[in-house]
């Protein structure tokens, strides 16, 4: 996720809190852990009970949050042609400093880990522990380029590329799933080629309160009515039994809609605040707390356990909403913390390394250019 910055609007860092808040839910639902167990819910069948249905809307909540950050990050980056070393560098060591922070909690309290869940644990990023964060670290090095080739389109030529990229991987990737090779990283691109669209050449319409609410209601309800029809399917046909959670990916194009016309709106609220800005500036914090390995595959399974055996999962949803209001608070307070202590030192560390890497860079170039 990206850091945010005191001076953006208020508005867009309001909806990226929103959007955490959204993924973070998704991720408090039972379906982690160990499959045969009792407290365990398998939310992609089809069913009849209340509260198994609402943990799949949860699900997508999730789904649509990612987006939300996605359609935030590329609108500010089609404004930056350089990539900062620095930034990467931040980004890396948060990561790294949180995922180690949770190897020691769980080491002290005595779970017996697996060595190469240890090992992962000190590349979090590289084994897509976090992979939301590596897939962005991925768009921010290769934006500039991306930049280029918007910038050599015409309206059309973008406009066609747009179209195409819906066409395949978009409105196929519903229908059919890791289609005409599309990956994580293709759907990043997709939206980032979508915003340029977007911010150069529909501003007028972006800036229309009436016509982005009736985008948002119709793509919500649209997204609802196609996760309620499947369920129903579910219960006739074995060819929608297991497919409530088929559609659950950030370039459904219901969710797209979503996003980018929950964005305009927020874009469009012209207010600063700061204690929205610095709530907004730790985000990735609350991400990579919430979802850390150990703490998703031992920690929430055993809440679960303990839910199911003591009070059973007659208001499992209401459960699993208080265990999301818990971590992201919990996330947000930890993260204001580290923010203003541990992250200062670590960021000077940071800070020296990049020189120390620039000049060992300039001078190697040196060399070279001595040579030729």
């Amino acid at each position: 996720m990206k850091l945010s910055k005191q001076s953006r609007l208020s508005g867009i860092e309001l909806l990226k809190l929103i959007a955490m808040l959204l993924i973070v839910i998704s991720h408090s639902a039972p379906y982690y852990g160990d499959v045969y167990a009792e407290s365990y819910v398998n939310l992609r069948v089809a069913t009849t009970n209340v509260q198994n249905l609402l943990l799949i809307f949860f699900v997508y909540l999730g789904q649509v949050g990612n987006c939300i950050f996605l359609v935030c990050s590329t609108f500010f980056m089609l404004e930056q042609d350089k990539v900062k070393g620095r930034k990467v560098l931040y980004l890396l060591t948060d990561c790294l400093f949180f995922s180690l922070s949770f190897l020691l909690a769980f080491s002290l309290m005595g779970y017996q880990l697996p060595r190469m869940t240890i090992l992962k644990q000190f590349f979090p990023t590289t084994f897509e522990f976090n992979w939301y964060v590596g897939c962005y670290l991925l768009l921010y090095l290769i934006h500039p380029a991306l930049n280029l080739i918007i910038r050599s389109l015409s309206q059309k030529q973008l406009l066609l590329v747009n179209l195409i990229g819906i066409g395949l991987y978009s409105i196929a990737q519903m229908v059919l799933r890791d289609s005409f090779y599309y990956t994580r990283l293709v759907g990043f691109i997709l939206v980032y080629f979508l915003m340029a669209y977007s911010k150069n050449h529909l501003k007028n319409t972006a800036k229309k309160k009436a016509w982005n609410l009736a985008v948002l209601t119709i793509s919500t309800l649209a997204l609802v009515g196609m996760i309620l029809v499947t369920n129903v399917l579910g219960q006739y046909t074995d060819t929608f039994y297991e497919k409530m959670l088929h559609y659950c990916i950030f370039v459904n194009p219901f969710i797209l809609l979503i996003a980018f016309s929950s964005f305009h709106l927020c874009k469009e609220w012209h207010i600063t605040n700061k204690v929205i800005n610095l709530c907004a500036s730790v985000t990735l914090y609350i991400y990579v707390i919430h979802e850390n390995y150990l703490f998703a595959t031992y920690a929430r399974p055993t809440y679960f356990a303990y839910i199911y055996q003591t009070y059973s999962y007659t208001h499992v949803a209401l459960w699993s909403l208080l265990l999301a209001l818990i971590c992201y608070v919990a996330g947000l307070v930890i993260g204001l913390i580290y923010r203003y202590t541990l992250r200062i030192l670590i960021y000077k560390v940071c800070d020296r390394m990049t020189t120390l890497l620039s000049v060992i860079c300039n001078k190697t170039l040196e060399i070279f250019s001595r040579l030729d």
